[in-house]
């Protein structure tokens, strides 16, 4: 389990410096799009719909697994915290299992997408000056099913140790600056 787990931390890690790339891609594109804007009167063309269907989707779903092994996302633990641990890895577990049905749905429907939009070739077309620039649908897709297969994986991981090592949601997790996530 432990090859495992190291195996998916590093496919998170991966994720999550190729969204940092994409996050700063998009801050110099939407950058360069409002000084175009505003200083030149000659916006980038095409940036909404980039951002929008790229970049977007990528630092979202790239990051996604790697949130869930920091347990940073949200939760409202002020009543479950003064439950007794067998209760709170119950808990964990039938939250976990359900979360990992729907997220099997969304991953599904995800390579489904990928899938469909490449054989129909299915583009946005970009507003370039005199002409329509399209984009293919299909590269988002691929993003979306990636961030979803690997967030699948680690809570079906997260899901097996709260079953057989019985490992639950005891301790809040620290993150590398050492503050509390819960």
């Amino acid at each position: 389990m432990d090859t495992l787990d190291h195996l998916i931390g590093r496919l998170e890690t991966l994720f999550e410096y190729v969204a940092i790339v994409l996050l700063a891609i998009m801050m110099l594109i939407i950058t360069m799009d409002a000084g175009g804007r505003y200083l030149f009167a000659a916006p980038v063309f095409g940036t909404h719909e980039f951002v929008e269907f790229y970049l977007m989707v990528g630092v979202v779903f790239l990051g996604i697994a790697q949130l869930q092994a920091r347990r940073g996302h949200v939760a409202v633990s002020f009543v479950s915290r003064n439950f007794p641990r067998p209760v709170r890895r119950l808990l964990e577990a039938a939250f976990l299992a359900a979360t990992l049905a729907a997220v099997t749905g969304i991953g599904w429907m995800a390579v489904e997408q990928v899938s469909t939009n490449l054989i129909r070739d299915r583009v946005i077309a970009t507003p370039f000056p005199f002409s329509q620039v399209p984009m293919p649908v299909w590269p988002s897709w691929v993003l979306v099913a990636a961030g979803v297969i690997l967030l699948w994986l680690r809570m079906a991981l997260q899901l097996l140790r709260c079953l057989v090592a019985g490992e639950g949601p005891d301790e809040d997790v620290s993150d590398e600056t050492g503050s509390a996530i819960h």
